[in-house]
This record gives structure tokens, sequence and C-alpha cells, in this order.
């Protein structure tokens, strides 16, 4: 039997999306004062842009939802990470120009 990709997978942060040749990519950075971060993906002037977004313990879904709604139009979660420095890595290995 084949295993189904169902629902579980729509719970989870996407896969950051490979960009397309010639877009430009930045990365910027916020906080709301916490120690985990979360990577966002949103479009942005050319191309993308990959925000770290530090958030709080407990708050890490509400607090990503209202900087994407107010920030990052269009913007989805590419990753959690326990540190801002983990984070900050990710980002730059997507964004090597950053």
């Amino acid at each position: 039997a084949k295993a189904s990709a169902g629902g579980q997978l729509a719970a989870r942060p996407q896969a950051p999306a490979a960009l397309p040749k010639g877009a430009k990519c930045k990365v910027l950075t916020a906080s709301y004062g916490g120690q985990k971060a979360i990577l966002i993906q949103a479009p942005g002037e050319g191309g993308v842009h990959f925000t770290v977004l530090d958030v709080n313990d407990g708050n890490e879904k509400r607090e990503a939802d209202a900087y994407i709604a107010a920030y990052a139009k269009g913007g989805t979660v590419a990753g959690e990470y326990a540190s801002h420095t983990q984070a900050i890595d990710k980002a730059f290995e997507l964004c090597p120009e950053g």
C-alpha cells in the first residue's frame, strides 16, 4: 500500500523553493524578542525575501502569522529553528548574495 501524503504535510513548514535563475533574494531579520527563530519566505522586489523572525516559545505561529500579514504578504513559513544563528545560516545558504 502506498503511503498518502494527506493532511499531515500541510501542518509542517513548506520547504524553501529554489530560486529561479536571475531572481534576486534578500535576507532580512525581525524580532518579537524570543529565542526561537522562524524563517519566512515571501515575494519581494524582483525576487524573494527571506526573513529570520525571532519568536517567543509557545507563540511561534501567532507571531509568524502576524508578521506575514503585516510585512511579508504572500509569505510562508520555510522553517523553524531553535536559534537565530541556525535560521540565519539557513537563510544565507538559500540566498548567498543576501
